[in-house]
């Protein structure tokens, strides 16, 4: 008798396959024109609709592993469902965490509105899937796949090869830049910072670039001397959730907190911003708080006297400094303190190669802006 097949067994025979035909330059299509043609657009969607997809492949490896159950019925409560969530946050998502992680949602698709419905995912579902493409691809292929025109391996491993070919190409290697002139090179640098910072869905950049900027002053700068660098969380994790009091975290080496930055992109610093500042660092031992913005002035208007008064109110009674500034004049004052300010063209660079292939923070429109600023066409 046959070994069943377990969810996690089907997603990687399909991956491995799926891997095995983009290397042999295999062009990932079932043959059948329209449902390759709602495969390509879901496959073209997948970083911003995550949610879709990760639903799909779920639906896709449950028919796979029970042939008889109806994979528009996710939830327990239709008559003959099951569990989507529950078996998409055990199998799915890890999964796409370990092998598509451009495209892995925290903890499931089902936790998206348009995705959790208590409708079933047939023709009539009125779950509100941002495109209206994406959502009649999903519903039509799950509508082939009951009707049983179609098969589900087929489908998922056409899938798999379609989403590895498109989350790879185009991936630009960075060009390396030479700069003589220290002042220069600042001056330079932070042109092309704030040139960056003005692409699309651009808001992870800054956080990114001091960040990078961390990554050096930490190891060259006194003040910082025995101290450690944490990881750069999740853009969208709230810090409630999270646990964490900022984008970015120096911390002791007991691990507990001694500088933070919370990084603002083009949001004037108001009252509301530094009191939720006061409300997650009070009493934490925090010694030094930055709250960094690329807009320009930092400090809504009329709003300065006001915010410079609970900053001193506050380091009075809890013993750290909240420092208010521009992300601009922050790095150009530490690009001086480092030895070579190239280090910091190539720490942000190495970063932004790794946060696009592991989040769709940074896109391939980041990637090819940054390379053509490096290479002096911007």
């Amino acid at each position: 008798m046959k070994n069943k097949k377990t969810p996690r067994s089907i997603l990687e025979e399909k991956y491995k396959s799926a891997i095995a035909n983009v290397k042999a330059g295999k062009n990932p299509v079932v043959g059948h024109k329209e449902i390759d043609s709602r495969i390509q657009t879901l496959i073209k969607n997948s970083t911003n609709q995550r949610a879709v997809v990760t639903a799909l492949i779920t639906s896709l490896v449950k028919k796979i592993e029970n042939p008889k159950q109806d994979i528009r019925l996710h939830k327990t409560e239709f008559e003959g469902g099951y569990s989507a969530r529950t078996y998409d946050t055990h199998y799915i998502t890890p999964f796409l965490k370990k092998h598509l992680p451009r495209i892995a949602m925290k903890e499931s698709g089902w936790l998206t509105r348009s995705i959790e419905q208590p409708h079933p995912f047939d023709r009539n579902f009125p779950g509100k899937i941002k495109k209206s493409d994406v959502k009649e691809a999903f519903l039509f292929l799950l509508e082939k796949v009951e009707q049983k025109e179609v098969n589900p391996e087929i489908i998922l491993e056409t899938l798999l090869s379609g989403l590895i070919k498109h989350l790879n190409e185009g991936v630009i290697k960075i060009s390396p830049r030479r700069m003589t002139d220290k002042a220069e090179m600042i001056l330079e640098i932070i042109e092309m910072l704030r040139t960056h910072f003005k692409c699309k869905r651009s808001s992870f950049l800054p956080v990114l670039a001091i960040y990078s900027m961390y990554q050096l002053i930490v190891k060259e700068v006194s003040r910082y001397k025995g101290k450690r660098l944490l990881a750069l969380k999740s853009h969208t994790t709230a810090d409630v959730k999270s646990g964490s009091l900022g984008d970015i975290e120096v911390v002791n080496k007991d691990g507990s907190r001694f500088e933070c930055v919370e990084v603002k992109h083009n949001i004037k610093i108001d009252e509301y911003i530094l009191i939720d500042v006061i409300r997650k660092i009070r009493g934490k031992g925090v010694k030094r708080y930055y709250i960094l913005t690329t807009a320009h002035p930092e400090i809504k208007e009329k709003e300065q006297d006001k915010l410079f008064k609970k900053v001193k109110s506050f380091r009075k009674e809890d013993g750290c400094e909240i420092v208010i500034n521009g992300v601009f004049p922050t790095l150009k004052y530490y690009l001086r303190l480092i030895d070579t300010p190239i280090e910091f063209i190539n720490s942000y660079s190495k970063n932004l190669m790794k946060i696009y292939k592991q989040s769709p923070f940074v896109s391939k429109e980041h990637i090819r802006s940054w390379n053509k600023l490096l290479k002096g066409k911007v």
